[in-house]
């Protein structure tokens, strides 16, 4: 057997050794036989429709002819009883009817089995049902006059054969039922054990006078019944269904030849038509297969003997498409070896183009080491390529022999070198190694150029890092998209940001800031509403949220850069802490209004003292004497004020000098109580431990300490309550804690983290009643720490106020 692939695949083989034959999946005898069987089907369907209907008519008729047989069957019973009745009647009439009617008899019907005669008041025209005295079921008949009433018994059986044998039919059973289901005749005595039935009348009640009944399994009844009029009595017939269905049977039988003989005609006639298509459609499958084979043959004339028009057809036209196909393959097979030379050569060439973009690929791949050292491996594999063997890269600088051919390394107005090689020969622009050559310059070129941007945007990078990480305000730059593309170090430190933070700067300002307002080039607030959204050349304050809030300038500035702008970077935001220039603007407004204020009052008061004592118009020694000792109070307070700031300013520059010594604690606590005192009614009580008594401290400051401390509970004491003060000393390891508890007004919580503040006052309403300039706290906290020490407060408003100091012992 013949190998399916042959060793070159490039040589003639048949094509159709690879194709795998169809599988019909219906045959055209099928197809044929199918559509035959179909178009026979249908009629003969139609006519065993048409049959089932005329037999369902032939039933229903049937069934109506019994109905019509039980109304006769009534109405006769029903004329017999009426004649009967007038009988009995026109007995009545007579003088003696009972005589009368004995000798009528003899000429009345035989079933008429007796006459009797009975009173008006007994009796009552009509027909009933009674017992003989044998006990046989009897009817009655009633006639009347206008004196008397004649009865004559009737034998239902000889009234029911005489009227039964008029019109009867062979398969017919009649029946007369009284209204218990009672049998009064039947005309077959076989179906008197099924009796009595009321069956027939509860089908009357449903309405039905017609049903069908299964008396027996054997035997099913077809059964109708009618009322006779004038009576309870009934009238039914009942018909045998298996004597319809024999009578029946015979026209069945006709139909169903009738049948079977068409069916059989149309196979026969089927086969006989079918034959010759199927022939004709064999001998084109032979036709088909041939070609396959590569041996056609002609089979239009066979068919022509013996097939139809339209197949001849079909097959003169098989004979020109496989003329037509075979010239068609002669040329695909031509064009085919021509394609595969093609190919062959385009693959040799892809192949080496592929070669030469994996050479290409190092130098776009991200570099690590050398640049000089991945050029001169790129150069080595196109080299190995094309079969070059003497080409290399030449940096720019190096002489160029005038007798080798070189192609130029150069992106724009710039040349970084020249590939250099011994060829000549390659000149021509259709050359593709003259092709590759170009192309590994241009890489070349471009992975130099690349490298020498990047090393420039490094240092640009590193010079702007430097330059905003060494900054003392804050610098970020924000995208167009809202987002913040770089921030440096003091920028994150002053809004409390990670350094991996991706954050919109819209949502920093939203979180960090409780109000944002626009200032004019003064630093005063901008006329015009504060934007939504920054904008460049701007400036804003900004204060922070939280107990203890900041205050931020910040000055928005356009970014004109050509690399950032196309980043998408367009606004620069400079920030700048100014809460403490705002805080000390604050407090030199303060103080400028407090030391104008506290210097003015007393000043007043000595102007005017001191014209009334120049006037002198009438006053006395005393008043003169009090005057004095007014303008003395006056003085002490000032220079009171003006020490206190001395000694503050003198605090904050840190030139005020601490004499420290080992000095008894009691003698600063005494001597401040002492001093205040003089001008405030306040009782001090002190408790010192032991080990607290004596430590290193500067008396003279800690003396104004308690001083500040006693006159502050003096002056902030409740109404009609004298002031008083505890002070406990106790030594708590390396500390010494001094409580000093009031029982004054209290401060309120809201309150409490203000009162070191300088000029501040928890009332500031009763600053110039109670005296007091805002700075007796502030000092007292600068001289505790100037010892090294802390100091803290507690309180309840409306009882008590208590400052614990603590000091190195």
């Amino acid at each position: 057997m013949a190998p399916l692939f042959p060793d070159d695949l490039y040589q003639d083989f048949d094509p159709y050794l690879f194709v795998e034959e169809p599988v019909e999946p219906k045959s055209f005898r099928k197809l044929l036989t199918s559509a035959l069987l179909w178009c026979v089907m249908i009629p003969l369907f139609i006519m065993l429709i048409v049959h089932q209907q005329t037999m369902k008519r032939t039933v229903e008729l049937a069934d109506q002819q019994q109905v019509d047989l039980t109304r006769m069957w009534a109405a006769a019973i029903d004329n017999e009883l009426r004649s009967l009745q007038s009988v009995a009647a026109s007995l009545a009439y007579t003088e003696h009817p009972a005589a009368t009617g004995a000798v009528a008899a003899k000429t009345l019907p035989a079933h008429v089995l007796a006459i009797r005669e009975k009173l008006k008041e007994d009796a009552r025209t009509g027909v009933r049902t009674g017992m003989s005295i044998t006990g046989r079921p009897n009817l009655f008949v009633t006639g009347c006059s206008d004196a008397t009433c004649v009865e004559l018994q009737i034998d239902p059986r000889s009234i029911g054969d005489n009227l039964w044998n008029r019109f009867s039919e062979e398969s017919a059973v009649g029946h007369v039922l009284d209204d218990k289901g009672a049998l009064l005749f039947t005309s077959d005595a076989s179906f008197v054990k099924n009796f009595p039935d009321t069956s027939f009348h509860e089908h009357l009640k449903e309405g039905l006078s017609f049903w069908r009944a299964t008396v027996t399994r054997e035997n099913p009844q077809v059964q109708a019944a009618v009322p006779i009029a004038g009576t309870n009595l009934i009238a039914a017939t009942e018909f045998s269904l298996t004597a319809r269905n024999m009578a029946m049977q015979d026209s069945l039988e006709s139909s169903g030849f009738l049948i079977l003989f068409a069916i059989f005609a149309s196979f026969i006639s089927g086969i006989l038509t079918s034959r010759p298509i199927i022939q004709s459609i064999n001998l084109l499958g032979d036709a088909v297969d041939a070609m396959k084979k590569g041996v056609p043959i002609k089979v239009s004339e066979t068919i022509a003997q013996f097939g139809p028009t339209e197949l001849v057809r079909f097959a003169t036209r098989f004979e020109d498409m496989a003329d037509e196909n075979r010239d068609k393959s002669q040329k695909l097979q031509e064009l085919t070896e021509a394609l595969e030379q093609r190919v062959k050569e385009r693959t040799e060439s892809l192949q080496n183009r592929n070669k030469e973009l994996r050479a290409l690929h190092l130098l776009l791949a991200p570099i690590e080491g050398s640049v000089q050292t991945e050029v001169d491996k790129a150069v080595a594999n196109v080299r190995q390529i094309y079969g070059i063997d003497d080409l290399h890269f030449l940096p720019a600088g190096e002489s160029v022999d005038p007798e080798c051919r070189s192609v130029p390394v150069s992106l724009g107005d710039k040349t970084f070198g020249h590939l250099v090689t011994a060829k000549t020969e390659l000149r021509g622009e259709d050359d593709p190694t003259c092709a590759a050559v170009r192309r590994l310059a241009g890489s070349i070129a471009i992975v130099l150029a690349n490298r020498e941007l990047l090393v420039s945007l490094r240092k640009e990078q590193d010079t702007l890092k430097g330059a905003f990480g060494s900054m003392t305000e804050g610098v970020a730059l924000v995208s167009d998209t809202d987002q913040i593309a770089y921030a440096n170090r003091h920028f994150r430190t002053l809004l409390g940001l990670t350094q991996s933070d991706p954050i919109l700067f819209h949502d920093v300002i939203s979180e960090q800031f409780a109000s944002v307002v626009r200032l004019d080039e003064a630093g005063k607030p901008h006329p015009a509403p504060t934007e939504d959204a920054f904008l460049p050349e701007r400036i804003y304050r900004a204060t922070t949220r939280g107990d203890s809030p900041q205050t931020f300038e910040m000055r928005t500035f356009a970014v004109r850069s050509g690399i950032l702008q196309k980043e998408g970077i367009g606004l620069g935001v400079l920030v700048r802490d100014v809460s403490e220039e705002m805080e000390m603007s604050r407090m030199k407004d303060r103080l400028v209004s407090i030391v104008a204020h506290e210097l003015k009052t007393p000043i007043t008061s000595l102007r005017l003292q001191a014209e009334t004592l120049a006037s002198g118009i009438g006053l006395e020694d005393k008043d003169r004497a009090q005057i004095l000792t007014e303008m003395c109070e006056e003085s002490i307070r000032l220079r009171k004020l003006i020490d206190d700031w001395l000694d503050l300013a003198r605090l904050d520059e840190g030139k005020l000098l601490l004499e420290k010594k080992i000095v008894h604690i009691a003698t600063p606590i005494d001597k401040a109580a002492k001093l205040v005192k003089t001008r405030f009614p306040i009782m001090v009580r002190r408790t010192i431990d032991a080990d607290a008594e004596c430590f290193r401290f500067d008396p003279a400051r800690i003396t104004q300490v308690f001083i500040n401390l006693f006159s502050n509970s003096a002056r902030y004491t409740k109404e009609d309550v004298p002031a008083e003060v505890t002070v406990d000393v106790r030594r708590v390891g390396e500390t010494v804690e001094i409580a000093v508890e009031d029982n004054g007004i209290g401060i309120a919580p809201s309150k409490l983290p203000h009162i070191f503040e300088r000029f501040y006052q928890a009332d500031m309403r009763d600053r110039r009643r109670k005296g007091g300039t805002g700075l007796g706290l502030a000092i007292v906290q600068a001289i505790v720490e100037a010892h090294e020490g802390t100091i803290r407060v507690e309180s309840r408003e409306g009882e008590f106020t208590r400052f614990v100091i603590a000091l190195p012992y």
